[in-house]
């Protein structure tokens, strides 16, 4: 999650960590897109999947999860 975890929304316009999370955000959400679009997937496996952002919690079609705590099973409930 260091490299996938959602940006954190920062007081500062000049914070480079709060701008490079992002950054990568952006990037993940099209190659997961892109590569979706081709029958491609993507292995994505984490121990505290509550901090990875929306687009990869939310795009793929499969999921399997095991023993979530509580803030990763809420976010997980509605899919």
């Amino acid at each position: 999650h260091q490299i996938m975890e959602r940006a954190k929304i920062s007081p500062h316009y000049y914070d480079v960590e709060a701008i490079t999370r992002d950054q990568l955000e952006k990037v993940f959400k099209n190659l997961l897109n892109e590569f979706r679009a081709r029958g491609l997937a993507f292995v994505i496996a984490d121990q505290e999947p509550h901090k990875l952002f929306d687009d990869v919690a939310t795009s793929p079609s499969l999921k399997i999860l095991f023993r979530l705590d509580g803030s990763s099973s809420k976010l997980f409930n509605a899919l």
